[in-house]
């Protein structure tokens, strides 16, 4: 079975609600000058802003919870630092300029054959971007930034500058940092490190517009994310997932499910009732720590598996609901936007581990927005 674990690293506690904006100015670390048009992003979200004339930037709206801030500029390192909820600070950031050494990596690069890169970069797609209907529309709009290396069973993948992947599924340009990715083909796993922003694409006309909606909706439901919010708000069955470990018997709850739309009979579904098993809530500051020892294995019961997903693991062609299993490795923080932290904590397998990159969603993603684009109330 394939896993995957995205050591994202940008996953902070939740500390409060409230919104504030962070400023600050960015700076050539040799000569002390501004350095207008820096890119400045929240990681893994869809809030950014490039810097002014004077280096200066600023980002609004954001909720009071910690996040990393990405700042990168064309040839120089880019730097990744944590802003402290709440606290108005002018942050002084100086970037250093970026020097360039002709590493192993890169040497065995520029002697590969075209043919041979090209395979690695099948390989590299295949496992990054994925094999869902929605990674048909997505492309990378600079891919000859690449650069590959292979060693047994492993490929991995660099870039020196930021890998810009167009998802015309869900209507984002993604903006890539990759620090580090690796696939071993002989374990079937995946590890990315990096940082990455999301711009929304403008729609051509309503169509396109609905068209996102819809696709960016079923990206959402079922979705790791999905999930992990539910279980902040004590809110798993009512979303439509249920949950149970694979020594819970005579301790789990059987569930009745009739839904026409996803499978014409009624079926029970086992599910545990009791959060304790899975969370516990620190009362001085209401945050979720994830903590159990046994793979917890989840069922989303409003979509069925993909036949491609099942004919891809090797998994009898049938109609199923959706099943993944989160492992958890150590305790957690669960926080309310559909993350853990420390993300190593955690590895999704099964059909989670199936919704790569093209089914990645920005985490502030709203789905109310799309439910109104659409004209739906839920």
């Amino acid at each position: 079975m394939k896993s995957i674990l995205f050591l994202l690293i940008f996953f902070l506690p939740v500390v409060a609600s409230a919104q504030y904006s962070i400023h600050g100015q960015v700076l050539d670390e040799p000569t002390n000058t501004p350095l207008p048009g820096a890119s400045v992003f929240i990681a893994n979200t869809t809030k950014g802003a490039s810097a002014d004339a004077d280096g200066k930037f600023e980002i609004k709206d954001l909720l009071n919870i910690h996040y990393n801030v990405v700042i990168s500029f064309v040839g120089y390192e880019p730097v990744v630092f944590d802003v402290v909820p709440g606290q108005s600070i002018d942050y002084k950031v100086k970037l250093k300029p970026a020097v360039k050494l002709l590493g192993e990596v890169v040497v065995k690069a520029k002697k590969m054959p075209k043919s041979q890169w090209r395979q690695y970069l099948n390989d590299f797609k295949l496992n990054f971007i994925g094999l869902s209907e929605n990674a048909k529309h997505c492309y990378f709009e600079n891919e000859d930034v690449l650069i590959f290396d292979k060693e047994k069973s492993v490929l991995t993948a660099t870039a020196d500058t930021t890998l810009i992947m167009r998802n015309d599924g869900l209507g984002y340009n993604v903006n890539l940092l990759i620090q580090k990715y690796e696939f071993d083909s002989k374990k079937h796993s995946v590890v990315f490190a990096g940082q990455m922003s999301f711009e929304p694409l403008v729609p051509i006309d309503e169509k396109q517009k609905r068209r996102w909606a819809e696709n960016r909706l079923k990206a959402y439901h079922g979705s790791e994310m999905h999930f992990l919010r539910a279980l902040y708000n004590h809110r798993l069955n009512e979303e439509g997932f249920y949950f149970t470990f694979n020594d819970a018997v005579g301790m789990d709850s059987l569930v009745s499910l009739t839904s026409p739309e996803i499978y014409s009979y009624k079926t029970q579904v086992r599910t545990l009732k009791n959060y304790d098993r899975l969370i516990d809530t620190l009362s001085n500051t209401n945050e979720e720590i994830l903590r159990y020892k046994e793979p917890l294995t989840v069922v989303y019961a409003n979509e069925l598996e993909d036949f491609l997903y099942q004919k891809k693991r090797g998994i009898q062609v049938t109609r199923v609901m959706q099943t993944s299993k989160l492992i958890s490795r150590e305790p957690a923080y669960v926080l309310p936007d559909g993350r853990v932290y420390p993300i190593e904590a955690a590895e999704a397998q099964g059909y989670w581990s199936w919704e790569l990159m093209s089914e990645s969603l920005p985490l502030d993603y709203d789905p109310a927005v799309d439910l109104k684009t659409l004209g739906r109330n839920h």
